[in-house]
């Protein structure tokens, strides 16, 4: 049985090229993220650092999770069976990673324009040094490009047209007219090969 989607063009150079450059830039942004969260985590000064953190390691990894998955689908070449799930997994993952985005783009614009005040140091664990801004405005462009490359899977995977419905009914030899009589049907099945 051939799958929706498996014919000639399916895996043509360009969609291998397209899907190749995406995930590139998906990594990228991942990249990105991990290591100005990293840099980050191992700066922290504060009591709460490992709270303050925990929460970004674990959209990090759900958003590996679920691209570990959509490369899956993409490769027995079933996403269009999976997509409802996919498409929530992707955009809930880019409800999670706006946010963290836009801490790390504030923190960051805070130390350029000096708004932090000395005694505010200590509640938020972060002091701003350029290394700091490295670190957060890294982290903040790598939430901007998960959330986007998210942002597109989601158009793309939810906009794939249904499979055909398949034809699970067969007729049966004898089938039954609307007025009881039997009468012998043709059937529509291809011949067996001979051996």
């Amino acid at each position: 049985m051939t799958k929706f989607g498996s014919g000639e063009g399916y895996l043509s150079k360009s969609r291998i090229i397209g899907y190749g450059l995406i995930f590139f830039i998906m990594l990228t942004g991942l990249a990105l993220a991990i290591g100005g969260i990293a840099a980050r985590h191992i700066d922290c000064k504060g009591n709460n650092c490992d709270n303050t953190f925990r929460y970004y390691w674990w959209i990090i990894f759900y958003t590996f999770g679920t691209w570990v998955g959509l490369g899956y689908l993409l490769n027995r070449r079933s996403l269009t069976e999976y997509k409802l799930p996919m498409v929530a997994f992707l955009a809930v993952g880019s409800s999670q990673t706006m946010p963290l985005a836009d801490a790390n783009l504030q923190q960051w614009q805070n130390c350029l324009n000096d708004v932090i005040s000395p005694d505010e140091i200590e509640i938020i664990d972060y002091r701003c040094t350029s290394e700091f801004e490295d670190n957060a405005s890294a982290a903040a462009a790598g939430f901007v490009i998960i959330t986007i490359c998210n942002l597109l899977w989601v158009v793309w995977a939810g906009s794939l047209k249904e499979p055909p419905p398949q034809q699970l009914k067969r007729e049966s030899p004898n089938s039954v007219n609307t007025n009881g009589s039997t009468k012998k049907v043709d059937d529509q099945r291809p011949p067996l090969p001979h051996s």
